[in-house]
């Protein structure tokens, strides 16, 4: 790629979203180096904020809303949810108003983020979450109404019937990202079978 004059060169990682940018008509410049967030190493939350992706799993009261993704992400259906393709054959349940399980993971990932909360318009929470992480991995999470009553009236968050603190299911059409931890698949190594001599 140029510009005016300058020579630039991309160098570009298969493995890691990380890109290089050699100058090589200044040769005292350091190369820098810069990351790509793309479909395949990004996704966006429930609130439409951009997070880096590894095993991620939609939790909603439904599938269908797991995997509405704008952006061509594939999720594959799991229950009440929806994962992406590093959480294959991650699956969630309703046990019960505001209580869901989720099994087939190894539970939460180590590093960085770990679930991220629904919003309003006004980026206030619209729930409390609690995650218990069970012997095994499967995580228990519960789900609870929240109110802001120092907001102006529109902003309360206040649902008839509900108290801050109650439990309450997730919002329907709206999704709670997991970031998980998977196990690894051992890919079997590939033998060559010996030639069939001719008897």
């Amino acid at each position: 790629m140029s510009r005016g004059t300058s020579q630039y060169t991309l160098h570009l990682d298969s493995i890691s979203p990380a890109v290089s940018i050699n100058y090589p008509n200044d040769p005292d410049r350091r190369p820098t180096g810069n990351t790509f967030y793309t479909t395949g190493n990004a996704t966006r939350d429930s609130n439409g904020i951009l997070r880096t992706a590894s095993p991620i799993f939609r939790l909603a009261r439904d599938s269908d809303t797991a995997m509405a993704d704008e952006e061509g992400q594939q999720y594959e259906p799991g229950g009440a949810g929806a994962s992406n393709s590093q959480a294959l054959g991650v699956m969630a349940s309703r046990e019960s108003e505001g209580v869901y399980r989720v099994t087939g993971s190894l539970g939460w990932r180590a590093d960085g983020w770990q679930f991220a909360n629904i919003h309003d318009g006004n980026n206030l929470p619209l729930l409390w979450i609690d995650i218990e992480e069970e012997d095994g991995g499967d995580l228990l999470v519960r789900t609870y109404h929240r109110t802001h009553p120092g907001a102006p009236p529109f902003a309360r968050n206040e649902i008839q019937g509900y108290a801050d603190g109650d439990p309450i299911d997730i919002p329907e059409g709206r999704f709670i990202s997991l970031r998980l931890a998977m196990p690894e698949f051992e890919t079997p190594e590939h033998t060559d079978e010996p030639d069939q001599e001719d008897t």
